[in-house]
């Protein structure tokens, strides 16, 4: 028997769903994504790396969420939209990889600020940050 892809678990168990397409909702879910992008940029200059971090990272999801909203999907997990845009864009050469290494990295580094004790997040970190925030929304105003 065939192993399911990662995108066909995500949507087996819920995680990815069908719902009608919306060039109009994913506009929306751009502007979002730059709104966080903004907030980001103001953390960073009140030297609150933590929360520029988090503002970055949101900043990629909503931009990365948007593919999803114009396909004509909705996501349940920040771990599925990865696989979906990995599966549909980038292994379809779509898109650069190096995109979906981005997200995944701040996903679990955004995971690591919100919930360790132990989490330290720098001027140097929050700068890349933002710079990698937009680039991914970038790539996604190409698609």
């Amino acid at each position: 028997m065939r192993e399911l892809s990662k995108l066909s678990e995500c949507v087996k168990n819920g995680l990815i769903r069908k719902m009608p397409a919306s060039r109009e909702a994913a506009d929306k879910s751009i502007l979002r994504a730059k709104s966080w992008l903004s907030d980001a940029e103001e953390s960073l200059n009140a030297e609150i790396y933590d929360l520029c971090l988090l503002a970055a990272y949101e900043a990629m999801f909503h931009a990365a969420r948007a593919l999803l909203i114009k396909d004509g999907y909705r996501e349940r997990s920040h771990y599925c939209i990865a696989r979906y845009i990995e599966e549909t864009y980038a292994e379809k050469k779509l898109l650069d990889p190096d995109i979906i290494s981005i997200i995944d990295s701040y996903r679990e580094l955004r995971h690591d600020a919100a919930y360790s004790l132990e989490f330290e997040f720098y001027e140097s970190d929050a700068k890349d940050a933002i710079k990698d925030a937009k680039t991914v929304i970038k790539a996604m105003e190409k698609l």
